[in-house]
């Protein structure tokens, strides 16, 4: 394949001295060889730096960069994404790994046309018990999906690196369900193509995980339908309320008071111990 497109591929880390090499060397093995990497180090305190800095001395295409934004990875991701010298970029997560022909693949999917590009992926548990094979993603105009929360698609595949400056980049502030949020953006400015094949392994069941706290889960929908309500409300307004209903019972008075603030009408629907325990934590507050 000529290599023409050049891409940079965007991983955020922190603490991954021991399990960053592998996914390093998936990106080495690629066929598709015209391509950056642009390693941001979230601050890290075990060795990391020195690991990937020894990985740019036998290869000049792999950097280190130092989050300088907002701590988390969503920070380190913007960093990766302005220090960009390409239009297509590839965001990977740092515990996954690449099949030889991932980088190949997406490239061969780009099209004038195309702004996003997701893929399948295998499923991995992180002690090897369970695979399976995930057919996240979606193709075309699918700001419905997404709104309709049907859709799933991971920090994985191609970009177009001025589609997210478009929206504004990442959500620094997003404390979970980055994703769903970043996506529900992009789709209103992005046509979407699904590569139907695996090209990857997704590494699931680490204990730092914030995906693993259902309670943060929870309140991150929070928060994803608060910021983008607005459109929401325009475009899906039945879902946006049964989103808000099917989330109320499940999270703390404070973000109660949130989804309440959304949608005021649920008030009437419920049990009055609930609506004096939030009184209570109104007049708390002032």
């Amino acid at each position: 394949m000529e290599n023409k497109i050049k891409i940079s591929i965007i991983i955020p880390t922190y603490n991954r001295a021991a399990t960053i090499g592998k996914t390093i060397d998936s990106f080495i093995a690629q066929d598709y060889k015209n391509w950056e990497m642009l390693v941001v180090d979230d601050h890290s305190t075990d060795h990391t730096r020195e690991v990937i800095e020894q990985y740019h001395q036998h290869d000049p295409r792999i950097h280190y960069l130092l989050n300088k934004r907002k701590k988390g990875a969503q920070g380190a991701r913007n960093t990766g994404i302005l220090h960009a010298k390409t239009e297509w970029l590839i965001l990977f997560d740092s515990d996954d790994y690449a099949y030889p022909y991932f980088v190949s693949r997406v490239v061969t999917s780009i099209d004038e046309k195309t702004d996003v590009i997701s893929c399948y992926v295998r499923k991995v548990w992180i002690d090897g018990s369970q695979t399976s094979i995930e057919q996240w993603g979606a193709e075309g105009q699918i700001e419905h999906l997404m709104l309709r929360s049907w859709a799933y698609i991971g920090f994985w595949g191609g970009y177009r690196k001025s589609k997210l400056l478009e929206i504004g980049l990442l959500d620094e502030n997003c404390p979970c369900m980055q994703e769903w949020d970043t996506h529900v953006r992009l789709s209103r400015v992005c046509t979407y193509k699904q590569i139907k094949e695996p090209l990857m392994d997704y590494m699931w069941g680490n204990e730092d995980a914030i995906s693993r706290n259902r309670q943060k889960n929870r309140n991150g929908r929070c928060y994803v339908l608060w910021h983008n309500q607005k459109r929401w409300v325009e475009v899906e307004p039945d879902a946006f309320y049964s989103l808000v209903r099917s989330t109320f019972f499940d999270v703390d008075i404070k973000h109660k008071c949130l989804l309440l603030k959304m949608c005021p009408q649920m008030i009437l629907r419920l049990p009055r111990m609930i609506v004096g325990r939030i009184k209570r934590n109104i007049l708390k507050k002032g």
